[in-house]
C-alpha cells in the first residue's frame, strides 16, 4: 500500500522535516490534547491553506479567460448562424431563376449554332456566285458598272447566246483608290489639297 504524500510548504527547506512527529497529549483532557496537536501542525495548515488559495486564484483567472473565449465563440457562432440562414434564403430564392437561366442558355446556344450554320452556308453560297474580272483598262467601266459588265459579257463572252440563269446583282471595283488621272507633261499642276 502506498502512503499518501504530505503537502510541503512553499517556504519549507530540505533541512526541515516534512511532518513533525506525532505528539501524545500530556494530560487526559481531550481538548488540551487537540490544542497541542493544532499548535504543532499550525505551520503545515498555513502552508496547505496558502496552496489552496493560490490554486483557487490561478483557477479563477484561467476560468475567467475561458469564459471570455467562450463568450467570443458564442458571438461568432451567432453571426455564422445568421449568415448561413441568409445564404440558405438567397439560395432557395435563386434556384428557380438559375433553372430558368439554364434552359434559356441551352435554347440560345442551339439558336446560335443554327445561325452559325446558316451564316456559313450563306457565305459559301455568296463566294460560289462571285466572279472577279481583271485586266480592264482604267476608267472603261464608266459610271454604271452593272450595265458595263452585262454588255461586255453578252457581246464578248457569250456572243449573243446569253444563258437563262445569267444575272448580275451587283458590280463594284475591288477595294482601293483608283490611280490619279495623268496630267499633261508640259503643264504640271500642283496636287490639290485634301479637305
Amino acid at each position: 500500500m502506498v502512503k499518501p504524500k504530505t503537502p510541503r510548504c512553499l517556504g519549507a527547506t530540505e533541512d526541515e522535516p516534512s511532518a513533525p512527529p506525532p505528539m501524545k497529549p500530556a494530560s487526559s483532557d481531550p481538548v488540551q490534547g487537540l490544542e497541542t496537536i493544532l499548535a504543532a501542525h499550525s505551520k503545515q495548515f498555513e502552508c496547505i491553506l496558502q496552496a489552496i488559495q493560490d490554486t483557487k486564484s490561478s483557477l479563477e483567472s484561467k476560468i475567467d479567460a475561458i469564459t471570455l473565449d467562450v463568450g467570443l465563440l458564442r458571438a461568432d457562432h451567432r453571426k455564422l448562424v445568421s449568415r448561413v440562414a441568409s445564404v440558405e434564403t438567397n439560395l432557395s430564392e435563386l434556384q428557380p431563376t438559375t433553372r430558368d437561366l439554364q434552359h434559356t442558355v441551352k435554347r440560345l446556344a442551339t439558336e446560335v449554332h443554327v445561325l452559325q450554320r446558316r451564316a456559313e452556308d450563306a457565305e459559301g453560297r455568296s463566294r460560289r456566285n462571285n466572279v472577279r474580272f481583271m485586266g480592264f483598262a482604267e476608267g472603261s467601266e464608266t459610271h454604271n458598272m452593272e450595265l458595263f459588265l452585262e454588255t461586255w459579257l453578252t457581246e464578248e463572252v457569250f456572243k449573243g447566246n446569253t444563258p437563262k440563269f445569267f444575272s448580275i446583282e451587283r458590280a463594284h471595283r475591288t477595294p482601293g483608290k483608283p490611280p490619279p488621272a495623268r496630267r499633261s507633261e508640259g503643264n504640271p499642276a500642283e496636287p490639290q489639297a485634301q479637305r
